[in-house]
C-alpha cells in the first residue's frame, strides 16, 4: 500500500510539468486474477481511446492469496 501511494505522489509530480493536457490516474488492484492481467493489452488501449489525447496512466498492485477453500484461521474446508 505504501508503494501505491509513493508511486502516486511521484508520478503526479512528474506528469504535472510534462504537459497541460488532462491525466487519468487508475489505480489496478486485486488478488491472484489481478496478477495475470497486463493493462498494456487489455485496458490501457480501452482507456486510450476513451480519453483521447489525454494521458491515461495505471498502477497495478495484486498480491495473491489462498485458494477460497482455506479459511481465514487457515483450515481447508
Amino acid at each position: 500500500m505504501r508503494t501505491a501511494i509513493a508511486l502516486t505522489l511521484l508520478l503526479a509530480a512528474s506528469t504535472g510539468f510534462a504537459e497541460d493536457k488532462p491525466v487519468h490516474l487508475f489505480i489496478l488492484s486485486g488478488q491472484s486474477n489481478m496478477q495475470g492481467m497486463d493493462p498494456e493489452t487489455g485496458f490501457l488501449p480501452e482507456a486510450n481511446k476513451l480519453f483521447k489525447g489525454d494521458q491515461v496512466v495505471y498502477i497495478k498492485v495484486a498480491k495473491g492469496g489462498q485458494p477460497s477453500s482455506v479459511s481465514s484461521k487457515g483450515r481447508h474446508f
